[in-house]
C-alpha cells in the first residue's frame, strides 16, 4: 500500500530551509511511502543494529522510525526519518555523507513532516552516500537518493 507525502518545494535559497519544514504552500512536489517487505520487516520492527545511520538505503531497510520514500518525478528512493518543531531531524548519516539533514517533507493526508538529506545539484559529489546522488527538486537544490 502507497501512502502519498508532498515536499515542500517552494524555497528560492537554502538559507530558507529551516521554515519551509513548517511552511503552508501551494507549491509541493509528490512523494510516495512504501511498506517495509518481509525482507525489510526485521529492521520495521526495531531490530535495527546500533549504530546504524538515518538516512540509509532502502534497498537494505529504513530503521523503525523512518519510511521508504520516493518522489514522483525524480529517481530512486530513501529513507526518511519524522521530524517536527519539537523533534529535528537527527543528524546521524551515513559515513562520509556532508549533505544536510532537513525536515523539508510533509504528508498533506495528516501533515506529518519527514527529514531528507538537502544537497548542492552542482555541488561535491562526495554530499551523498555511496549507491545515492543529489537529484534535483528546486532550482539548484536536490535531495540524495539511492539509485539501485
Amino acid at each position: 500500500m502507497l501512502a502519498t507525502l508532498s515536499f515542500a518545494a517552494s524555497f528560492a535559497a537554502p538559507d530558507e530551509l529551516s521554515r519551509i519544514g513548517n511552511a503552508s504552500s501551494p507549491d509541493l512536489i509528490s512523494i510516495r511511502v512504501r511498506k517495509s517487505s518481509s525482507a525489510r520487516a526485521a529492521r520495521a520492527h526495531g531490530l535495527e543494529f546500533p549504530g546504524d545511520p538515518h538516512y540509509g538505503d532502502p534497498a537494505t531497510g529504513c530503521r523503525s522510525d523512518e519510511a521508504d520514500t520516493t518522489i514522483d518525478n525524480v529517481s530512486g528512493d530513501f529513507c526518511a526519518p519524522s521530524c517536527d518543531i519539537f523533534d529535528p531531524c537527527p543528524t546521524d548519516k551515513p559515513s562520509g555523507v556532508t549533505a544536510d539533514p532537513e525536515c523539508v517533507l510533509r504528508d498533506p493526508t495528516d501533515n506529518k513532516q519527514y527529514c531528507a538529506l538537502v544537497c548542492s545539484v552542482n555541488g561535491a559529489s562526495d554530499q551523498c552516500d555511496v549507491n545515492a546522488s543529489c537529484k534535483t527538486i528546486a532550482k539548484g537544490i536536490g535531495i540524495c537518493t539511492y539509485d539501485d
